[in-house]
C-alpha cells in the first residue's frame, strides 16, 4: 500500500524550522501548512510553533519545544523517539517541502477514493454534490499557497529580489489580449486576477460582445468557459458559425432550407476554428446550465479545468439575484468572481445590464469590485458603439469604437480613416487621434531580455 506520510521527514522538518541557520529555517517555515503533515503528533507541534512565533515574534527552539507543557507528553516523546537529522543547505530545503507535499498529494487522493467508493456503495448517489466535492479535492492538490507567496516585503531581515524579478521580467501572459486593436494597443489585454464587467443596455449586443470575445482569445491559445443562462446551446452555437462564416444568422436559423454549399461552408468554418485552438493550445467552452445556478456552484464546477476566462453571461440571471437585496447579491457574486481569480490567475468576465443613464441597474457595488469595465449604449444607425471605461484599474481608460454587424453576430474594430469621411468633423474629434500608446513591443533582442539582481 502506498504510505501517506514519513515520519522521519516529518520530525526533521520541524527541527529544522526550529534549530537550521536562521536563512534555512526562515525558507521552509512559510511554506508548510499543517495539512503538510500527516501525522497528528507533527501537526500539534507545528500548531504550537505557529502560536509561540506569532505571540513572540521568534521561531521556538526544538529543545525548548521538547519541553513545552502545552505539548502533550505521548507527542513529545514519539518526535523524541525519531531519528532526524537537521537541514544545511537552501536545496535539501527545497527537497524537503517537495517530498512533503508529494505524501499531502498522496492523502488527499487517498481521501478523496474512500469519499468517492463510500458514496458509491450507498443505494442512492447525487452525483452532482459528487462532482463538486472532487473538484474542491483537485483545487486543494494544485492551488497550495503559503503566505509568501502573496507578499511583498520592505524593510525585513532580506531584500526581496523575488518581487521584483517578478515586475521587471513580466510574461506577456499576464494579459489576455481581448482581440479588439483598438484597446489591446494600449493596454495590452484584460489583466490576470481581474473581474472584467461588461455592461450594455438592452438590445446593445451584450452577448454577442461575449460571442467575439471569447473567440478572439481562444484563437491565440488561451481556454475560455462561456456560461450562457439566457441561450440554450443549440441559439449560441448558430450564433458562433454565423459569427466564423459571416453567413447571415437568419440563414442558419433556417438551416433545414440551406443547399449543400453553404452547408460545407458552415462545417469548414466549424472545423477550421477546432483545428486553429486546438494547435493554439485553446480551449472553448459553451456551457448551458439546465438548471438555476449561484455563480459559487458555476465557479466550483469549471474549477478544475483551468481556464484563462469564465465569462458569465449574464449576473442578472444566476441564482438568487431577484430577491429584494438584489443589489447586495450582484455586488456579493462581483467580489467572489474577483476573489476567485487570484486563486489561479484567471480572469471573470461577467455581464451586466445597463440602465439608459449609463449605470449598472441594481448595483454600485459591482463596478466597485470590477478590475475593468466597459459600458456602451444601443449602437448608432450605422451600427457603431463607442465603449466607455468608467473602471480601468492599473490600465489607461479611454472611449473606442466598435462597429457591431447584427446580421452575423460579429464584432469588429472600427476603421477610423472610413469613419473620419462618412461623420461630420465635430463628432470625429474623439476618433481622430488615436490614443498614445503606453505598451510598446520590445524589439527583437529586447524581448529576450531577462533581468537580473
Amino acid at each position: 500500500m502506498l504510505r501517506l506520510y514519513s515520519a522521519k521527514l516529518e520530525a526533521t522538518t520541524l527541527k529544522s524550522i526550529t534549530s537550521s541557520a536562521d536563512s534555512i529555517a526562515g525558507w521552509i517555515f512559510p511554506r508548510v501548512a499543517k495539512d503538510s503533515f500527516g501525522l497528528k503528533s507533527s501537526q500539534e507541534v507545528f500548531r504550537r510553533i505557529q502560536t509561540l512565533t506569532s505571540k513572540n515574534g521568534t521561531i521556538p527552539y526544538w529543545e525548548d519545544l521538547m519541553e513545552d507543557l502545552a505539548i502533550s507528553e505521548e507527542t513529545r516523546e514519539i518526535l523524541s523517539d525519531v531519528s532526524s537529522g537537521v537541514i544545511e543547505s537552501k536545496r535539501e530545503a527545497h527537497m524537503i517541502v517537495k517530498r512533503l507535499d508529494s505524501y499531502r498529494k498522496a492523502r488527499t487522493f487517498f481521501s478523496l477514493q474512500k469519499i468517492i467508493s463510500t458514496k458509491l456503495k450507498a443505494d442512492s448517489v447525487d452525483l452532482d454534490a459528487m462532482e463538486e466535492d472532487v473538484a474542491d479535492y483537485l483545487t486543494r492538490l494544485r492551488h497550495r499557497s503559503s503566505l509568501e507567496d502573496f507578499t511583498t516585503s520592505f524593510g525585513g531581515k532580506n531584500f526581496d529580489k523575488k518581487s521584483l524579478l517578478a515586475v521587471l521580467n513580466q510574461s506577456k501572459n499576464e494579459f489576455i489580449p481581448t482581440g479588439f486593436r483598438a484597446f489591446d494597443s494600449v493596454n495590452q489585454g484584460v489583466p490576470r486576477e481581474s473581474a472584467f464587467i461588461l455592461a450594455g443596455t438592452t438590445g446593445s449586443g451584450k452577448s454577442m460582445l461575449a460571442i467575439n470575445l471569447a473567440i478572439n482569445q481562444a484563437r491565440i491559445g488561451a481556454k475560455i468557459s462561456l456560461t450562457s443562462l439566457e441561450m440554450s446551446l443549440l441559439e449560441n452555437n448558430r450564433r458562433i458559425l454565423s459569427c466564423l462564416t459571416a453567413i447571415p444568422l437568419s440563414q442558419i436559423n433556417r438551416a433545414h432550407e440551406m443547399d449543400r454549399a453553404t452547408k460545407k461552408m458552415l462545417i469548414d468554418g466549424w472545423k477550421n476554428f477546432h483545428n486553429q485552438v486546438k494547435n493554439n493550445g485553446g480551449r472553448f467552452d459553451v456551457i448551458s446550465p439546465d438548471e438555476d445556478v449561484t455563480i459559487e456552484e458555476q465557479f466550483t464546477r469549471l474549477r478544475s479545468r483551468g481556464y484563462d476566462n469564465n465569462i458569465v453571461d449574464y449576473m442578472g440571471l444566476l441564482k438568487g439575484m431577484d430577491g429584494d437585496d438584489q443589489w447586495r447579491a450582484l455586488g456579493s457574486a462581483a467580489r467572489y468572481a474577483k476573489i476567485y481569480t487570484r486563486a489561479d490567475k484567471s480572469t471573470a468576465t461577467l455581464l451586466a445590464q445597463l440602465s439608459e443613464e449609463g449605470k449598472i441597474r441594481y448595483s454600485k457595488m459591482v463596478q466597485e469590485h470590477a478590475s475593468l469595465m466597459w459600458t456602451w449604449q444601443t449602437p448608432d444607425e450605422s451600427g457603431i458603439i463607442t465603449v466607455k471605461q468608467p473602471k480601468a484599474r492599473n490600465l489607461r481608460a479611454f472611449d473606442f469604437p466598435l462597429q457591431m454587424d447584427y446580421s452575423t453576430m460579429r464584432v469588429n474594430d472600427v476603421d477610423v480613416s472610413q469613419l473620419v469621411q462618412e461623420k461630420s468633423k465635430p463628432k470625429l474629434n474623439r476618433y481622430r487621434e488615436k490614443p498614445k500608446q503606453v505598451a510598446t513591443r520590445r524589439s527583437s533582442n529586447e524581448s529576450k531580455e531577462e533581468y537580473q539582481l
